[in-house]
Parts: structure tokens; sequence; C-alpha cells
């Protein structure tokens, strides 16, 4: 009996190194989901009510704690590993056999209940939406986004030549056919009036009236 004990505790003190490099794994996993529940937490604040945000900080608070108690006793091997190239002293492995394992043990069973909920907070935060993009007063999309389209901005301009011409269409009493029509004609005017070939001076209704189509004659 006496040397099946001593075998026995010869198997737990190798694998002490192993178990040890295991629930600091484990821990330091647990720890980066923390830091990120904490950044969900932070983008997504305006779409939680009041209990979410008290029942997830508390989520998030307990978890951290929880897992910071485990590290803490999983410290002096960790302290060993790094000091002496990943070995882990005969001493620690005796106080780990002897004591700290049972420690461990019941800290570990309570940071897996943590766990639990804070990967139930996670997924909560992940299906919750983002904070909105601003937007004009008219609905438009921001500048960014429309930027992103390389013809946003010719697109622009025709849309607010388009309004100008129709603003001032319905201000004449002209329909747009008829306007672009007077456009072209006062266009060849002003050409021949650079080029010399006509005379300053008013401008004959009657000839203007007869280029115009669908005007009626006086």
């Amino acid at each position: 009996m006496y040397e099946v004990a001593t075998v026995k505790a010869g198997f737990k003190l190798q694998a002490v190194e192993q178990q040890t490099t295991d629930l600091l794994t484990t821990v330091n996993h647990i720890l980066n989901e923390v830091r990120e529940a904490c950044r969900l937490h932070q983008l997504k604040n305006l779409s939680l009510d009041t209990g979410e945000r008290e029942w997830m900080d508390r989520i998030i608070t307990e978890t951290d704690t929880a897992a910071h108690a485990v590290a803490d006793v999983l410290e002096s091997s960790r302290v060993d590993r790094e000091t002496l190239q990943g070995k882990v002293r005969i001493r620690t492995r005796l106080l780990w056999v002897l004591r700290d394992s049972h420690k461990a043990a019941d800290k570990y069973a309570r940071l897996m209940v943590c766990h639990q909920s804070l990967v139930s907070a996670i997924t909560i935060l992940h299906n919750r939406p983002g904070p909105r993009s601003p937007l004009s007063s008219g609905g438009l999309l921001l500048q960014q986004e429309l930027e992103g389209s390389p013809s946003w901005s010719a697109e622009l301009e025709n849309n607010m030549d388009r309004r100008v011409e129709l603003e001032g269409n319905r201000g004449m009493g002209v329909g747009p056919s008829m306007s672009r029509d007077l456009k072209e004609m006062l266009a060849r005017r002003s050409k021949l009036d650079s080029d010399g070939e006509v005379k300053t001076g008013p401008i004959s209704t009657t000839a203007d009236t007869a280029e115009l189509p669908g005007s009626d004659i006086m």
C-alpha cells in the first residue's frame, strides 16, 4: 500500500506542470472574453435598458474577480516557469498537490458558473444593434458613404441642376422642353452677336416666338 501511494504521489507531482498550464490558459482565455464583454457593453450601451446594464456590469465584475482568484492560486507555478525556463520547483509541486490544487478546484468551479453567464451576456450584446450613423434632415446617407460611390458628386450636381431648372420653369410659366429650346436659341443669338453678324439692339419678339416650338404667333 505504501508503494502504491508513493507511485500515485509521484504521478501527481509529474502532472503539476500540465495541470497548472491548462488552468492558466483557461484563465487567460476567460479574461480576454471579459475584455471583449466590456468593449461590447460600452459600444452598445444605448441599446440596453437599466436592468440589462446592471446585470451585465455585475456579471463582468464577478467573472473578472473569479478569474483573478484562480490566477492567484497559480501564481507561484507561473513565476517558477518564467524564472526556471518552464520548470516548476519541487516545493511548488508539493504545495500544489497538498494544498493549492484543492483551493484551485473550488475557485475554478465558481469561475465556470460566472463564465456561463458571461457567455450569455456576450451573445445578447452581439445581437443588439450598434450605434446608428447620423442622418441628415432629408434622410440622406452620410457623406462618407456617398463618397464611396465614384459618381456621387456628378449625381448630386445633376440633381441640383434639374431642380434649379424646374423651379425656374415654374416661375416663367413654360415647360421643360420649351425652356431647353429657349436656352438653345439664346445661345445661338449670343454666338452670332459675338461674331459680329447681328447688331446689338432689342431682341425681336416676333423672331423669338417664331422659333419657339408650340408657341402661338400673335
